[in-house]
């Protein structure tokens, strides 16, 4: 895949507080999206990918530990 031509988003989601939930936007310029562990609290995250590549539409969800 030409990572170029990925678009999409990332939510991640704190189950525990609400308020710490955020969005980032897919725009790739490498073929990795690094998120700075700064943003994140430690404890348990929601994280739901929903991207598009050549208008085929994909979901990825993970839960990720800190």
């Amino acid at each position: 895949m030409a990572y170029s031509k990925i678009n999409g988003k990332v939510s991640l989601y704190r189950p525990s507080s609400q308020k710490l939930d955020f969005e980032i936007s897919i725009s790739l310029s490498s073929p990795h999206l690094l998120i700075p562990k700064s943003n994140l609290v430690g404890g348990r995250w929601d994280i739901i990918i929903d991207w598009n590549y050549q208008g085929v539409g994909y979901i990825n969800k993970e839960v990720v530990n800190i």
